[in-house]
């Protein structure tokens, strides 16, 4: 199957959300049983004769596109998140802003401990390999920033906390700060975890601004500490001078 073939001319009847619908329920209740953590072999493969625009204009439309009602965790799983390994940097970003946008949808809320919750969890964990593994800066930033506020209950886990405090190592310093943002964002979730780590970032910071010759990295590290005492000024307290 194609992207145009699957997509048309991007119009959706309702005949055509019902089939969705219909797929989805039974793309999700065939895996009712035990969700691998590995992705799953998908019956897209990307190709790369395809019409790269047309390719793209299929993600950000099914990313953007209201459809309220439907659930497309199966979906996004096997046709989208293949192209997370697709030869094209572009694409490669694209289809991580649309898997955002297509895991947890407004108003539709996702029960903890049910197959679609580990669907989430799956494809999450696959968007944050993305987030410290890709080669291109663009992608890897794409994917922190998509992280909003409703990834919490997730990103608070420890196997998903790793990754982001990987990213905090990150060559490009808007990628550190991204990071630095959605961790201390979830602080309150997961403090046990959360604030021994942290603690040895902003030791690290006080550091380098205290020692460090060279300006660029003086600089970003106040900008880093800035932003860490905005979201956990609780953190910070104790190192200040009474």
């Amino acid at each position: 199957r194609t992207w145009s073939s699957m997509f048309g001319s991007f119009t959706m009847s309702s005949s055509s959300l019902s089939k969705i619908k219909e797929s989805e329920s039974t793309e999700i209740s065939s895996q009712s049983g035990a969700v691998s953590s590995a992705t799953p072999a998908s019956p897209i493969s990307p190709d790369h004769d395809r019409d790269l625009p047309l390719v793209m204009l299929a993600l950000e439309t099914l990313g953007s596109f209201p459809l309220p009602d439907l659930i497309l965790l199966g979906f996004c799983r096997a046709h989208v998140l293949p192209f997370l390994t697709d030869r094209d940097s572009n694409l490669r970003r694209q289809a991580a802003i649309t898997c955002t946008r297509l895991l947890l949808r407004p108003n539709i809320p996702v029960p903890s401990r049910s197959v679609s919750s580990a669907l989430v969890s799956h494809t999450l964990q696959r968007l944050l390999e993305v987030a410290i593994g890709d080669p291109e800066s663009s992608v890897r930033f794409a994917v922190i920033e998509a992280l909003t506020p409703r990834f919490d209950e997730y990103l608070a886990q420890a196997q998903n906390l790793r990754v982001l405090f990987i990213a905090l190592n990150d060559e490009v310093f808007r990628i550190r700060l991204a990071a630095i943002r959605v961790i201390a964002r979830l602080t309150d979730l997961n403090p046990a975890y959360i604030l021994p780590a942290l603690r040895q970032t902003l030791i690290q910071i006080l550091v380098e601004l205290r020692y460090g010759s060279s300006p660029k990295p003086q600089e970003q590290g106040a900008r880093l500490l800035t932003h860490l005492i905005e979201a956990a000024p609780g953190l910070v307290r104790p190192y200040l001078p009474a």
